[in-house]
């Protein structure tokens, strides 16, 4: 960028729209501008706008998608992480400067990253709903839950761990309690799995509730 150029870009303001859908990353280094999508990947498009003194001296400013160089608005542009730009070009009135090229780098989201958040978050949505609990009484174990909403829910299965294997497992149609009797003093696990109507996993719980049977009953254990 020569001085002239360089007179005329230092009078010009490139940022991004203040949006809710904002992007990760922007810096503008010189003739570098360096964009990160949001984490969310399914939003690609994000608006820009030139602002600042010279902007009434801009008569075109493109893009240049492969080899191609395709004109785009002189002072509001979009940048499409679908249909990337890798340079952009300002030109002014009658020539007054050469046109100004800025690079384009334009980061991708990491969509594994974003995905497995999601997933942690619909099982933890998920967990809070089932609100799993369980309560020790005389020789036995009382279980209370709550259905997944919105799954076509159907049934519960409750399993029932002493000493890391499994000693019972028990359907639950309907009300989400269930009392298991006849148990000796020590210590168990509880574990709970959602079905729909089509016999599909739609819940399991990955972590065991943990308690203990005694003489004397013991309090709810509680997320």
């Amino acid at each position: 960028m020569n001085k002239y150029q360089l007179e005329f870009f230092n009078q010009l303001h490139i940022k991004p729209k203040e949006t809710e859908n904002k992007l990760e990353k922007y810096v503008l280094e010189g003739e570098v501008m360096t964009i990160k999508q949001n984490r969310n990947y399914n939003i690609n498009k994000y608006d820009f706008i030139i602002e600042g003194v010279a902007v009434n001296s801009i008569v075109k400013v493109e893009g240049l998608n492969g080899r191609t160089w395709k004109e785009i608005d002189k002072t509001h542009f979009s940048l499409d992480f679908n249909n990337k730009f890798s340079k952009i070009k300002i030109h002014f009135l009658n020539d007054i400067v050469e046109p100004i090229v800025i690079t384009l780098i334009m980061e991708d989201a990491d969509k594994e990253a974003y995905d497995l958040e999601l997933e942690r978050i619909k099982k933890e949505n998920k967990k809070k709903e089932v609100n799993l609990e369980v309560a020790s009484g005389y020789n036995l174990i009382n279980v209370y839950f709550s259905s997944v909403s919105g799954m076509r829910y159907s049934y519960s299965i409750i399993n029932l761990y002493r000493n890391g294997r499994r000693i019972g497992r028990y359907t639950v149609d309907g009300m989400g309690f269930l009392a298991i009797p006849n148990l000796a003093s020590g210590d168990y696990q509880v574990s709970i799995e959602q079905y729909d109507f089509d016999r599909k996993l739609i819940y399991s719980s990955e972590e065991c509730k943990k308690v203990s049977v005694n003489q004397s009953p013991q309090p709810v254990v509680r997320h």
